[in-house]
This record gives C-alpha cells, structure tokens and sequence, in this order.
C-alpha cells in the first residue's frame, strides 16, 4: 500500500510542477519518456517549433531530435 502512495505522491507532486511550467512564459518542456520512447511538450513548444500540435504528437523521437537545436 505505501509503494502505491508513494507513486500517487510523486505523481501529484510532478504534475503541479508541470503546471507551473506551464505558466512561465517562453519555457518549453519536451519529456522523454524511456520506456517505451515516447514523449510530451509544453504548450510553448508548438509555437517556438512551428509545428502543430498534432503533428508533434506524432513525431517519433528520432524526428524531435533532428527538429529541435542540440544546444536547446
């Protein structure tokens, strides 16, 4: 029981942290997610890209890579 709380936990603590990622202007996020090599974007990165969200949230990583400056 307390491994899943813990995992709750960190989840909620995470997901607030992203929240207020959210809200500073000009920030952007991109997560990789290892495991299975998926990924997730701030809002801003869209826009800064020129992409639209959709075709972000299709991108394989190797085309992320590829697509954003390795010095950002």
């Amino acid at each position: 029981m307390s491994a899943e709380w813990d995992t709750q936990n960190r989840y909620a603590i995470m997901k607030v942290g992203r929240e207020l990622l959210e809200q500073v202007p000009g920030l952007m996020v991109i997560e990789v997610h290892l495991a299975d090599g998926s990924f997730s974007f701030s809002s801003q990165v869209s826009s800064f890209l020129g992409i639209s969200r959709r075709r972000l949230n299709e991108m394989h990583v190797e085309e992320t890579r590829e697509t954003v400056h390795p010095d950002n």
